[in-house]
């Protein structure tokens, strides 16, 4: 027999990983995490050997040591699970911004609890199921932040679930079953298996702890939730950062519910972005490009150089590209950017941040997106422009297009000192992915940006960015058949 696997054989999980799934305990289905967080898993016998096999040893060991950090000190987390620490914001910065904000959500819930009085909405336990029709002052109020017990209710209101979920009555308990008799397929079992202990690593509800015999609950709901959609959309399967996704809709609803949120996330809001050649991404990424060139000119001037020669090189600075290069041969920060949308900002902000853009999202659809995207940027502005390479090039470009030469000793230090295009790129790259992390406060965002009627980028809607998609879509399309070698002539 041969020593090598073909890639096939590769991707098929070993038998251990197919007995977990089949040993699902399905109780927990109807209910969310807050519903389940004293479920002692009783009815999930799968053991710890099973489980190594699915996970790597640094991640069990990182597990583990997470479940004594819980039980040593829960005032680290905040009302999520999420730990109040990171990289970028220390738990004293947490908490000191939290005795403030705290206040804030609780003025928010007061009023809103008197606008749905108002439009005589009644609030069902301090849960709402309905919401007024859409207006402007609704509108406000989604911006100003939905009180973080209505939410799940509210995303599912606002994105249309309910007619989702009547026009599908029982598909998703038929997925779950194909999924028990193999439906799933190797390869997206194996990613999936391999994801579900690397999501929100820093959250307690999706760690086992000391009084848990099996699984967590939200880990269970989410192995489901993941499996069912694959099978239910094979175009697309599994993809990265859905674990996320999901992930979080468990934290604010059940599960069914949170299947056909992911349904009308990857379909409605998100079109081609999640499929296997990934062109929807890109697709939405030309968009954005589109929107910086009309909305933030100095970022603008940035892409533009960074299409010198075709190489990076800086001997010769070529006048702006036509448009559609730039959409077909997409900018270097689009690197990062792309993640943004594919995540829906999980893990590009901080939680609280996070929550306020899902708020957004399904109410004002995916254009709040490219909104919170841009916004991102213009906050982003100052420390992106004064960054060194940026200083160097802009100096650079004065002289090139001044008429200087050679022969001037001033342009041939700049020369000297200025990095090549790739490396300026990538001291850009390190802006844009570190700033947002530092967001702790949405309303650094929303209050700043987002929500001030004289900021233009505020003026685009959904009809501009479907258009945008569209136009896009076929440069894109024009480029690839012009790129084809023609056929010679009989």
């Amino acid at each position: 027999m041969s020593s090598t696997m073909s890639t096939e054989a590769a991707l098929v999980p070993n038998e251990s990983v197919f007995d977990t799934v089949s040993s699902f305990n399905e109780d927990d289905a109807n209910y969310s995490v807050l519903d389940l967080y004293d479920d002692d898993d009783e009815g999930d016998d799968s053991s710890t050997v099973e489980r190594k096999e699915i996970l790597t040893t640094r991640e069990l060991e990182k597990a583990k040591a997470f479940t004594s950090l819980i039980m040593a000190d829960p005032e680290n987390f905040d009302r999520y699970g999420f730990s109040k620490k990171g990289y970028f914001i220390s738990q004293e910065e947490y908490d000191k911004w939290w005795t403030e904000y705290n206040r804030y959500t609780e003025r928010r819930k007061k009023k809103w609890e008197n606008f749905l009085l108002k439009n005589k909405i009644e609030l069902h336990n301090d849960n709402p199921l309905v919401y007024p029709a859409r207006t402007d002052e609704l509108s406000k109020f989604v911006r100003k932040g939905i009180p973080a017990e209505w939410r799940g209710n509210a995303w599912w209101y606002f994105a249309g679930g309910q007619r989702q979920l009547d026009a599908n009555v029982g598909v998703y308990d038929r997925l779950k079953s194909d999924c028990r008799e193999g439906a799933v397929s190797g390869k997206d079992m194996e990613a999936i298996e391999r994801d579900l202990y690397r999501t929100f690593p820093d959250n307690i509800h999706f760690h086992k702890e000391s009084f848990q015999n099996g699984e967590p609950a939200i880990i269970r709901s989410l192995r489901r939730v993941l499996m069912a959609f694959s099978v239910y959309d094979k175009t697309i399967g599994y993809c990265q950062s859905m674990n996320f996704l999901v992930g979080l809709l468990l934290l604010f609803m059940e599960e069914e519910k949170a299947f056909w949120m992911l349904v009308i996330i990857t379909g409605k809001y998100l079109p081609g972005v999640y499929e296997s050649d990934l062109e929807g991404a890109n697709v939405d990424q030309g968009v954005l490009v589109l929107c910086i060139k009309e909305y933030l000119p100095e970022i603008w001037s940035h892409i533009e150089s960074s299409y010198m020669n075709g190489n990076g090189s800086t001997d010769q600075i070529s006048g702006p590209a036509s448009g559609e290069e730039y959409l077909c041969r997409l900018p270097t920060l689009t690197l990062c950017t792309a993640s943004w949308f594919m995540s829906c900002f999980v893990g590009v902000v901080p939680i609280e941040t996070t929550l306020r853009i899902w708020d957004c999202l399904f109410y004002e659809e995916s254009h709040f997106l490219f909104k919170v995207a841009l916004g991102i940027l213009k906050l982003s502005e100052s420390e992106f422009l004064e960054s060194k390479s940026q200083k160097l090039f802009r100096q650079y470009s004065s002289y090139t297009f001044g008429g200087s030469n050679d022969s001037d000793s001033t342009f041939k230090r700049l020369k000297n000192k200025i990095k090549t295009q790739e490396e300026a790129d990538m001291e850009i790259l390190q802006v844009i992915q570190n700033f947002p992390k530092r967001l702790l406060n949405p309303n650094d965002i929303f209050e700043k940006v987002l929500m001030k009627k004289k900021v233009a980028l505020n003026g685009i809607t959904q009809e501009k960015i479907d258009r945008g998609r569209e136009y896009v879509a076929m440069a894109r399309n024009r480029q690839r058949a012009s790129s084809r070698p023609k056929e010679r002539g009989r």
